[in-house]
């Protein structure tokens, strides 16, 4: 038979760009600054051919898997299978894989506050968040994670370039009162980025948390918190 055709083809991380289809040959896949390699994996539309390049399988496999190593940050890295027929006919697709320059990462990949959650859930593009605590509560942990290491993050949480993750005990005003959280990322180029918590502690009257929880002879799970 002539089928040198793939019938599927995903990367790990990132997506394909065009979507992919058999008879389209070249991709792109743009992925992070601290992604370091990829898992490509490709299926051959005859198991009976064979697959050859970055991602290998012999003829009656009809799937094979690679993880490819990336170049560095800012690099573009190619990634090349060849699928040849039963018949000897051969086509080659072809996935550019982009590593983004660690120059302009201004995000924050992890964020949360202890005790309470973050509204709404984290995302690396929202800025604005609340926290809603008891009114028993006086002060909370923060911790925030750089997107890249080499960022530098201030404000309520500081971390150094060279130091992924930074962590603070953020005293509140008193009940019934908002105290505003801002850490500002700073990107190895100068863009900047800030992240606003605000945490609204509950006024005495408003407050219909316990403050402690026990049962004699007992041992509580999970542990009581106030939220």
């Amino acid at each position: 038979g002539g089928d040198n055709n793939l019938s599927a083809l995903t990367v790990s991380v990132g997506a394909l760009n065009p979507t992919f289809a058999a008879g389209t040959l070249n991709y792109t896949v743009n992925v992070g600054s601290s992604v370091t390699s990829v898992t490509v994996s490709a299926t051959k539309s005859d198991p009976n051919a064979t697959m050859s390049g970055s991602v290998t399988a012999a003829p009656g496999q009809a799937t094979g898997q690679a993880t490819i190593p990336l170049s560095g940050a800012g690099s573009s890295t190619p990634v090349s299978i060849t699928v040849t027929a039963p018949n000897g006919s051969q086509k080659t697709y072809t996935v550019i894989v982009n590593r983004a320059s660690p120059a302009s990462d201004n995000n924050l990949s992890a964020l949360s506050v202890s005790p309470g959650s973050l509204s709404p859930n984290f995302n690396a593009n929202v800025l604005n968040y609340t926290v809603n605590v008891g009114t028993g509560v006086a002060s909370v942990t923060v911790s925030a994670t750089k997107s890249d290491p080499a960022a530098v993050m201030s404000g309520s949480v500081a971390a150094g370039a060279g130091q992924a993750s930074g962590q603070a005990t953020i005293p509140l005003g008193g009940p019934g009162s908002s105290t505003p959280i801002s850490i500002s990322v700073t990107a190895p180029n100068g863009s900047q980025k800030t992240y606003t918590i605000i945490v609204n502690r509950a006024a005495p009257g408003g407050d219909n948390n316990l403050s402690s929880l026990s049962v004699t002879g007992e041992t509580l799970s999970p542990s009581f918190v106030i939220e």
